[in-house]
């Protein structure tokens, strides 16, 4: 599956931004530093781009080192501008969409900053074929790159209409991304209906190109290269099965932390079927409990407290736990999701039993333990969006499902 166009821009310079004030949270190990997708500074951490280009590691060094001062500098102006991410949300349409465009101008300056400095590093070569990659990996949003301009030989119209296709985009996105927030839809519906903007973006950006210009525009992406290639490289990753996500670590400590609920002995067998000390997972419950809402305090825990096969056991008893949710994101955003190869179609379907099945739970109201009949209720609901799920897998996603949840927890309450 074609790894889909991710949205952090104006939704492109807005995004981007808020994604550099998040960047420590978003590190995924050595000295990575954050970028948007398909960026130079995201495509350079990875080693199917390193290889491609032939670069060596000194010279990666160098250019991480180069975006990170950039991205200090660029957070603090967009701090300074924006606030936290919530203030702005709630700022008047008109408001927003000044410090979209002042941000924009911000994010254009500090984008040719680090243009710069790739070109002093890398070869002719080197920064040519970087380009390429970086092109095709952007999809729609490669237009709203201003150093297109030249190359493509954009009239001043052109440039103003690229610009107000993309001005309504960010203006759908952000529609869609409140509807979310009101829980109208949920994160996988979030993420189709955002792609199918971004289709219909690149419908739009098209029709403001001439003939000759769009054929300009795919010499410009060159030999195509695989996403599948897109892993970080060694320096910058954490292993190959640990978790990218600060939400699902968060996950996996509650499973930790509330395992006792479900029955006295859980803990103790946990501790067994993982192979570490009682009491050390006792600790890691306690320092859990203190820093809860903490992601990446939580990322740490898991990596100082555990082997990264202990990790990725957790893992498989959470996805154990959760039958089919494990599915739907954020735990479809990790493993699940690459493993799977899910398609966007197995992806809507997903988000329609999900939706469903969500929606019937919270008109049961709350849950109280003694209504046996409300009881029936949710386990009869729970079954039901389980077996509607794994019948959207074809019969190898299943059979890769199943190992994927590894042997098999006793769950259950005793």
């Amino acid at each position: 599956m074609n790894q889909p166009v991710r949205i952090l821009g104006l939704c492109v310079a807005i995004m981007s931004l808020f994604m550099v004030q998040s960047v420590s949270a978003q590190r995924t190990g050595g000295d990575a530093v954050s970028a948007p997708f398909g960026s130079l500074v995201y495509l350079i951490q990875r080693s199917g781009v390193q290889k491609e280009l032939g670069i060596t590691d000194e010279a990666v060094k160098k250019l991480v080192e180069l975006a990170r001062q950039i991205e200090t500098k660029q957070r603090a102006e967009s701090e300074k501008a924006v606030g936290d991410r919530q203030s702005f949300l709630q700022l008047p349409e008109e408001e927003r969409e000044r410090v979209h465009r002042r941000l924009h101008e911000s994010f254009k300056r500090y984008r040719e900053e680090r243009w710069k400095g790739f070109q002093e590093n890398l070869s002719t070569e080197q920064f040519q074929r970087l380009q390429e990659i970086s092109r095709q990996m952007l999809g729609p949003l490669v237009l709203n790159d201003h150093l297109m301009s030249e190359p493509l030989e954009l009239t001043k119209d052109q440039q103003q209409r690229l610009e107000d296709v993309t001005h309504e985009y960010s203006r759908q996105c952000e529609a869609v991304e409140s509807q979310r927030r009101s829980r109208t839809i949920d994160a996988v519906a979030e993420r189709m209906k955002i792609h199918e903007l971004g289709e219909e973006l690149s419908r739009n950006q098209l029709e403001v190109l001439t003939e000759e210009q769009r054929a300009k525009l795919e010499e410009l992406k060159g030999k195509p290269f695989n996403s599948g290639l897109l892993k970080p490289a060694p320096q910058f990753n954490v292993g190959a099965a640990d978790f990218s996500s600060g939400i699902e670590s968060l996950q996996l400590l509650s499973l930790i932390e509330n395992a006792e609920r479900m029955r006295p002995s859980r803990l103790p067998d946990l501790a067994k079927d993982l192979g570490i000390d009682e009491e050390k997972l006792r600790n890691v419950q306690e320092l859990f409990k203190q820093n809860r809402r903490d992601m990446q305090k939580a990322r740490q825990f898991l990596q100082e407290s555990f082997t990264e096969k202990q990790r990725q056991r957790l893992r498989e008893i959470l996805w154990q736990q959760s039958g089919s949710l494990a599915l739907n994101p954020p735990m479809s955003q990790t493993m699940i999701q690459r493993s799977l190869d899910l398609t966007l179609d197995q992806q809507r379907q997903l988000s329609v039993i999900h939706t469903a099945w969500d929606r019937k739970n919270r008109e049961l109201g709350p849950f109280n333990s003694a209504n046996k009949e409300q009881v029936a209720k949710i386990n009869e609901l729970l079954a039901e969006r389980n077996q509607k799920s794994i019948e959207v897998l074809t019969a190898d996603q299943r059979k890769k499902f199943e190992e994927l949840l590894g042997k098999p927890f006793d769950l259950q309450q005793r």
